[in-house]
């Protein structure tokens, strides 16, 4: 959800992106400069998080950055994905 300003649509905040899909998907949560983003709180209670290392916020977005977000999750244990490699983890 946003609030139309000029000819923009700009989350003004955090509850504006908490009812929106980008919230609900991508753990884009927190209104930061005028659009919804991902916090490093966002990232951690992210479904994502735990099965795919999509643990830490980058650019407004989770993804796998370190070593831990990929060891601790399930791809890590199942699939042996435990490094990360362009934001998600691979072998």
């Amino acid at each position: 959800r946003c609030v139309l300003e000029g000819a923009s649509c700009v989350a003004k905040s955090d509850a504006d992106c908490k009812a929106s899909t980008y919230c609900e998907r991508l753990a884009q949560c927190s209104a930061q400069g005028g659009q919804c983003a991902a916090s490093a709180a966002d990232c951690k209670a992210y479904a994502s998080c735990k099965t795919q290392g999509f643990c830490t916020p980058d650019k407004g977005k989770c993804i796998a950055k370190t070593a831990a977000d990929c060891q601790r999750s399930t791809r890590c244990k199942e699939l042996g994905e435990c490094r990360p490699e362009g934001g998600r983890c691979v072998k």
